[in-house]
């Protein structure tokens, strides 16, 4: 979707979604220069998906033109066989020196970008033995190619998926991400990198990039997103790929009993592999029994492809990242990145956007 700024004074956005992001960044990264900048942070990634490996392709022949490249990709990658199960990297603190096809194919994608002349890290190595694979993760999904800034829910993997990222163009944004995006590279790690501090930017007067270091408890993201719910007065749409329980729900509800319109657009449980499928329908099951039936009328049928994207969107403005808007990545602590843009023309952008996607994918 085109980059329309409702207000002069705010720098223009772009909304993508999953397989457009892919167009735009492929098509960035070609078109880059020996001196150039490519910075690339995701949780996850599969060279095996054709969209992905276009992508490598053009980040090798970067790296070969002597741009600046570089890929991280977070540990969790490596920690869980492609069936959930873990991976002996679980048990020993290293990685593997034998790793399943599937693993050995992303390891080896990486070190041909190393090969090519670029660098690659795999952030947030366990710390001890029989850790919980889900804490101190990088779930941050976000690119900086010179002066452009990407970030959203999208990893780099299948394109099928209902996601979005949006893109910004402005030389402060981007020095300042990349600044902090290639220190948590050369850490290999978001603790280290960040210290337990949490990050905010100002982009312009309606507009604050915000980044969690992903300490235990903490999260400046989540504290944002909540306050935006509260703040809503007319209306209030949250997409998530579970639905967003416990401390979130009693946000919504707060809303919803003063007036607020709530639409939460979420999988089905049956949409999430096991064993989540049935912790996500023990989940519902459990909010049904307090919860408005209104705020459960957004589950997505059947038809609809998975819904991974994370954006609340209010009268007031809106909040769109990698972060699920719920509480237990927080307990967990876990890093993310996520934009608020108060400005409630940019909500009506990022609404649209979202229909368009959902209504897409289900007529596909």
């Amino acid at each position: 979707m085109p980059a329309i700024p409702k207000d002069s004074s705010l720098i223009p956005i772009t909304f993508f979604t999953k397989s457009e992001y892919y167009q735009d960044l492929i098509k960035r990264i070609s078109q880059t220069s020996s001196g150039d900048r490519v910075s690339l942070t995701t949780m996850s990634f599969d060279p095996r998906v054709p969209e992905v490996n276009n992508l490598l392709k053009e980040l090798y022949a970067a790296a070969k033109r002597g741009v600046n490249t570089s890929l991280a990709v977070d540990a969790y990658t490596f920690l869980l066989n492609h069936n959930k199960t873990p991976t002996s990297f679980w048990l020993t603190k290293n990685l593997p020196r034998r790793l399943s096809l599937v693993l050995q194919t992303r390891l080896n994608s990486l070190k041909e970008l190393e090969a090519c002349g670029g660098s690659y890290s795999i952030l947030n190595k366990p710390g001890r033995r029989f850790g919980n694979p889900f804490a101190g993760r990088s779930h941050i999904k976000c690119a900086v190619i010179n002066e452009y800034v990407y970030l959203g829910g999208c990893n780099l993997t299948t394109p099928k998926d209902i996601d979005l990222m949006i893109g910004i163009e402005d030389k402060n944004t981007a020095n300042w991400l990349f600044e902090l995006t290639n220190k948590i590279h050369r850490n290999s790690s978001t603790k280290f990198a960040m210290q337990n501090i949490d990050q905010e930017f100002q982009i312009d007067n309606k507009t604050t990039l915000l980044v969690d270091s992903g300490k235990s408890k903490q999260s400046v993201i989540f504290d944002t997103a909540l306050k935006l719910i509260d703040h809503a007065q007319k209306s209030i749409l949250i997409t998530c790929q579970f639905f967003p329980n416990a401390i979130t729900t009693k946000h919504l509800i707060k809303a919803h009993k003063r007036g607020v319109e709530v639409n939460v657009i979420y999988n089905r449980p049956g949409k999430h592999v096991p064993p989540y499928n049935v912790l996500h329908q023990f989940v519902v099951w459990r909010e049904k029994l307090r919860t408005p039936g209104d705020l459960f009328k957004g589950q997505l049928s059947k038809k609809h492809p998975f819904i991974h994207a994370k954006l609340i969107a209010t009268d007031q403005g809106a909040i769109i990242g990698s972060h699920n808007f719920i509480s237990a990545g927080v307990i967990f602590g876990t890093a993310e990145i996520a934009l608020i843009r108060r400005d409630p023309s940019f909500a009506k952008e990022a609404i649209a956007c979202i229909n368009h996607a959902l209504e897409a994918n289900k007529l596909a």
